[in-house]
């Protein structure tokens, strides 16, 4: 290549890439989430804590982001600040290599098409949730999944199956949809060009999986109530079953085509492109047709952004297959009129309202944010969480235990997670994060209240959440009271900012330790 061409791409390069550090790092400045981002940061700080997940702390979710924050936490520093700059890094990973994925699918697409994903990631909230985050191990499998079937070897399957792996411990749900897919493409590949190869290279890729995944299953099997883990990867996802059904809404604005009909109308297209192109060229389009199709399927149990982001981003992957792919010894092609019009509805629903979010977020950059908590730094919070935060970091010293708990725990589905990192102050109980049907049972509460009695602990923040009223789950606020008449009881209101309830143990149950007010 001459140096001069090579010079050329380098400097588009550069451009591209400066253009979305500067596109995507307002992002860092999102609202905190005191849910979410509160108790991933939280467990990441229970790691440096010497604590373990499952068995220390509460959790829903594979172990591998705690571990991923809590090592950029060693590293950089414990605060908003430092795990806001690790995601957008994160995140701007993520569109790098849907890029690559799709110049490998066909070498170009539509860059319009590109750029809907790039804006699309850089003004999502729900920083650190781990359905976005596994999005990078399903690009990366898919991409060498895809070099395989354009006969690059089995060493790209092990690597796919190395990332689907490793994938598992961020998101298994959202990894397993990817396993399924390229099992289904392999075998397909197999079985149209007769070739046994194809079945030794799902049975090499399904080694990779196994060689990352299976030795850290086995050392939380051995260092983990077994107890802790059916809670956590049975009941949870049972209790939330309820959930899993497709959610056919109205459509009030264009905006609500978002995170289900178009992905839906990609999918339908990319059916129909299916039948056109060449029965040998079809592996890699059923491979990300299945990948897509799987992950919005999952997302389907609560549409909404944070949930359907795989799904969107495959489905436009997708799109920009079939709209680069050239059919081989077909006539017949997709109107280029309706190309067209799904392209500007991908543009319109995908783009506008990201470009719209970024010149807000732009326009909030120059507001003075010096909350005085030093593990917030400019990450804005809310008011009456500042307040609440700065009264007990002045009553309760370093390294005493502090609950955080909400105004009903018989139905509430959400407490503030992000508290006690805030405050610098270790949580109580292992109960980080709330689920409704599991929290909410009296052996749970019993052992919260059991645990403030043990540890003596002088302060209980309420936090002030919605109630679950879910019809299909059977939720609502008519559980078990065991903890809220436990800490009515030993506790005594003494302060309260917007939805925080502070309260402090009473003299009769007082412990007798120095307190630093």
């Amino acid at each position: 290549m001459p140096i001069s061409v090579l010079s050329r791409k380098r400097g588009i390069t550069a451009a591209w890439t400066a253009l979305a550090i500067a596109y995507f790092a307002p992002s860092v400045l999102h609202h905190a989430n005191t849910y979410d981002e509160g108790f991933l940061v939280s467990g990441a700080e229970r790691l440096l804590r010497g604590q373990l997940p499952y068995r220390d702390f509460n959790s829903g979710y594979p172990p591998g982001q705690f571990y991923t924050v809590a090592a950029v936490f060693r590293v950089f520093g414990v605060s908003l600040l430092t795990e806001r700059v690790w995601d957008v890094l994160w995140r701007l990973a993520t569109v790098a290599a849907t890029v690559g994925l799709v110049r490998a699918v066909r070498g170009r697409a539509p860059t319009l098409v590109l750029l809907c994903i790039g804006a699309w990631t850089g003004v999502i909230t729900f920083h650190l949730y781990p359905m976005i985050t596994g999005t990078i191990f399903c690009v990366c499998a898919l991409w060498c999944c895809v070099w395989y079937l354009d006969g690059r070897g089995l060493r790209c399957m092990l690597l796919s199956g190395l990332i689907t792996g490793l994938g598992l411990l961020y998101r298994h749900d959202l990894l397993l949809c990817i396993f399924g897919a390229v099992i289904a493409a392999t075998v397909y590949q197999a079985v149209v060009e007769r070739d046994r190869a194809g079945i030794l290279g799902a049975a090499v890729f399904v080694g990779g999986v196994v060689a990352i995944f299976a030795p850290f299953a086995l050392l939380i099997w051995t260092h983990t109530p077994h107890a802790l883990l059916k809670q956590t990867f049975i009941d949870f996802p049972r209790i939330t079953a309820g959930e899993k059904f497709i959610r056919f809404y109205v459509i009030h604005t264009i905006w609500d085509l978002d995170v289900f009909y178009l992905p839906l109308t990609i999918l339908t297209v990319a059916a129909f492109q299916f039948w056109l192109t060449h029965s040998k060229s079809r592996q890699v389009l059923l491979l990300l047709w299945l990948a897509a199709a799987f992950t919005l399927a999952v997302a389907s149990q609560r549409l909404d952004v944070p949930h359907v982001y795989p799904a969107i981003v495959l489905s436009l992957v997708l799109l920009s297959c079939c709209l680069a792919q050239p059919i081989a010894d077909k006539p017949r092609q997709l109107p280029s009129g309706f190309r067209k019009v799904l392209l500007c509805a991908v543009l319109f629903v995908y783009a506008v309202p990201s470009a719209a979010a970024w010149v807000k977020e732009i326009s909030m950059i120059g507001v003075p944010r010096d909350l005085g908590i030093a593990r917030a730094g400019p990450i804005p919070l809310d008011a009456d969480q500042v307040l609440a935060v700065r009264y007990i970091q002045d009553r309760i010293a370093p390294g005493e235990p502090l609950y955080v708990g909400t105004t009903s725990h018989s139905g509430q589905y959400m407490n503030d997670a992000l508290f006690c990192f805030l405050t610098n102050r270790p949580q109580a109980t292992r109960w980080d994060m709330w689920v409704p049907g599991i929290t909410t049972r009296r052996d749970v509460q019993s052992e919260i209240a059991g645990e403030l009695d043990k540890k003596r602990v002088e302060f209980v923040v309420l936090f002030a959440a919605s109630v679950a009223r879910d019809p299909i789950r059977g939720f609502s606020d008519n559980g078990p009271t065991v903890l809220d008449t436990a800490i009515r009881n030993r506790y005594r209101e003494v302060a309260r900012f917007g939805r925080y309830t502070i309260l402090r143990r009473t003299s009769e149950f007082a412990p007798s330790l120095n307190r630093a007010n």
